[in-house]
């Protein structure tokens, strides 16, 4: 029987603690990592907000003064949505879902207030199609769970 040279024990050796290390990397986490990282939401809000921007831009023909303004007003209104998130953190979806329909409602008052009467008559058409999206989501989501199980008839 041949015996094992050292160079193959050191290398079956380091390879052995290598992989035993790197499992232990993956899961053991470190005093002072962060628990969660905010990041990634906040780069999720900011691709919300220059999408829905960059809508709109196209869609009703805003001027640079125009695009400021309305990146402004959505931006502080995903502010106070996650302001109210962080201050509100019992409440429920309904409570939070009003005080969005609330902020988006007053959002849209202030952007018509920002438009000509032409680019209002296409913003009140493009939160129409919005709206019917949005329903038409909601009755898709509602109607799955809803529907009653048949059970097929016995045969005599």
């Amino acid at each position: 029987m041949k015996k094992p040279s050292l160079l193959s024990l050191i290398v079956a050796l380091s390879l052995g603690v290598a992989v035993t290390d790197s499992g232990f990397a993956q899961t053991a986490p470190t005093a002072n990592a962060p628990a969660t990282t905010t990041a990634a939401p906040d780069k999720v809000r900011i691709t919300k907000v220059n999408k829905r921007v960059e809508l709109l831009k196209t869609e009703l023909n805003l001027t640079p003064d125009q695009e400021s303004k309305v990146r402004d007003l959505i931006q502080a209104n995903v502010s106070a949505a996650k302001a109210h998130r962080e201050a509100n953190p019992t409440a429920t979806l309904k409570e939070h879902r009003k005080v969005l329909a609330e902020n988006r409602a007053k959002l849209n008052q202030d952007i018509r207030a920002l438009l000509t009467p032409e680019q209002q008559t296409k913003f009140d058409a493009l939160e129409a199609q919005r709206k019917n999206r949005k329903a038409m989501k909601q009755e898709k989501e509602h109607a799955a769970p809803s529907a009653p199980a048949t059970a097929p008839a016995p045969v005599h």
